[in-house]
């Protein structure tokens, strides 16, 4: 079982976390194209381009043209949104790390895919981005083919061939359906508002980061037992959920 979690624009380079060893990105020529493309973007075209402020223009522009020499760090110590707080790294020992190598996978506007383990620059690039390449009109197009080749490759190695989505529907598109091998289960977080069932963007957020702490820590590879997580107040629902979707209500 493979898990994937979108990536976060917040990022953390100097904290006291370690990992027990590095990777190198799977795509990270893949990447280098994007960033020699960025780097021709002067700073008030990439504030257009990545829809974001002057001040943060000027920082990503200052990033793509010295990306070669910039701090790296492990991916899953380096991006610190809402999702990824909710990992207890201050728990993690090696055989945590090791065991998120192997099932979990973060979706990159950038690197495409990233192992947890996998050095990272600072960047922003998000999978929405309308960045033209040479054969491409769009961050989703440049990834979709490869995406989904990987993790076609690497669930085949995997004894339960079963693709967990906590990712967001913006990160999780460039998945092409009818090129994937095997199911993918998506996982939604529902509470009850004004008598309907909701789903409350930062409780969503939180639940996927503490079910990835939780699916890591007990290392969970087996479908069935996700059935049994209960964070936040969340319980399984078994009305709700199907083949295609599981649904945790509170």
């Amino acid at each position: 079982m493979l898990l994937i979690l979108s990536s976060a624009k917040t990022l953390v380079f100097e904290d006291a976390f370690t990992v027990p060893e590095t990777t190198q990105p799977i795509y990270q020529e893949d990447a280098n194209i994007l960033v020699n493309s960025l780097k021709t973007f002067s700073s008030e075209q990439l504030e257009k381009l990545l829809k974001v402020s002057e001040s943060l223009a000027n920082l990503n522009h200052q990033r793509f043209q010295s990306f070669s020499n910039s701090q790296k760090r492990a991916s899953i110590l380096a991006y610190r949104g809402d999702v990824f707080k909710q990992i207890e790294l201050e728990n993690f020992k090696d055989n945590d790390y090791l065991f998120a190598q192997g099932h979990l996978r973060i979706m990159s506007g950038l690197y495409g895919i990233l192992r947890p383990l996998d050095e990272i620059s600072p960047y922003r690039l998000e999978m929405n981005t309308r960045l033209k390449t040479e054969k491409y009109n769009n961050i989703y197009q440049f990834w979709a083919e490869k995406a989904t080749q990987q993790l076609n490759e690497e669930l085949e190695k995997h004894d339960n061939k079963l693709l967990l989505n906590l990712a967001s529907d913006e990160y999780s598109r460039i998945i092409k359906s009818e090129q994937f091998n095997y199911p993918i289960l998506k996982v939604s977080f529902k509470e009850m508002r004004d008598g309907k069932l909701k789903i409350i963007g930062i409780m969503a957020k939180k639940s996927r980061g503490l079910m990835t702490n939780w699916i890591i820590k007990n290392q969970i590879d087996e479908p069935l037992k996700l059935k049994d997580y209960s964070g936040l107040g969340y319980h399984y629902d078994q009305n709700l959920s199907n083949e295609q979707e599981i649904v945790f209500v509170k």
